[in-house]
């Protein structure tokens, strides 16, 4: 989690089977988001220069349509349905990529329903299972961030939404005893991961970068259609 946050953005969703493995559905997502807010807290200490604060603006809408929707369907989403939902449409934003950068419609991209259509699945996708990694790494690379613009404009975003999504948790008791303790016992690990993902930002190129964030992608797409 920590390398994720300040190395290679959607590393993230390697941990999220992990954590599956030690708690239910529903209060795995929970403890996972303490440690989310620990790394998002760590990465917007280390790349708040280099956010894109324009870029958030744009998806301030569509985010807040899709956090209230994933929080009003939380409850009655079926698990297996969630996971093929996102695994599908996460598949469908890399072909979109593909297709916009093979052709070179790089004015598509920067249309305003772009920014609320990502802002609106990256909202819900963050609600229902802290799956909105992926979606922002695409989102994000599409608007030609560079490496560290990327994680700085990611940090502060997920620190806002992330932060945001406690009383929906709290309330659908996905946060209790035990994953604020698996949390404390996570933490120290998260902050070293930090330092390693710092380090691992610095020795890449944009290029192998991009392709690392967007490998992520469709890793956790497959991740989320097949476990």
């Amino acid at each position: 989690m920590g390398v994720a946050k300040t190395g290679v953005s959607g590393m993230a969703i390697l941990v999220v089977p992990l954590i599956a493995m030690v708690f239910p559905a529903k209060e795995s997502v929970g403890a996972l988001l303490p440690m989310l807010i620990a790394g998002d807290i760590l990465a917007v200490i280390y790349y708040r220069q280099h956010a894109q604060w324009g870029q958030l603006v744009r998806l301030v809408p569509g985010v807040a349509a899709g956090i209230l929707i994933g929080g009003i369907f939380l409850a009655r989403l079926d698990n297996e349905s969630m996971r093929l939902f996102l695994g599908v449409f996460v598949l469908l934003l890399l072909v979109f990529e593909g297709v916009t950068r093979y052709l070179n419609l790089y004015k598509f991209k920067r249309l305003p329903a772009i920014a609320v259509l990502f802002g609106i699945m990256a909202g819900f996708g963050t609600t229902v299972g802290n799956a909105a990694g992926p979606i922002m790494g695409v989102y994000l690379i599409m608007m030609g961030l560079d490496k560290k613009q990327l994680m700085g404009t990611g940090a502060w975003f997920f620190l806002i939404v992330n932060t945001s999504k406690l009383p929906i948790f709290i309330y659908h008791e996905m946060i209790g005893v035990d994953t604020l303790l698996f949390f404390a016992y996570m933490l120290p690990f998260v902050i070293l991961g930090t330092f390693f993902g710092r380090r691992l930002l610095t020795v890449l190129s944009q290029k192998i970068f991009n392709y690392l964030v967007l490998s992520f992608a469709g890793l956790s797409s497959l991740l989320l259609l097949l476990l």
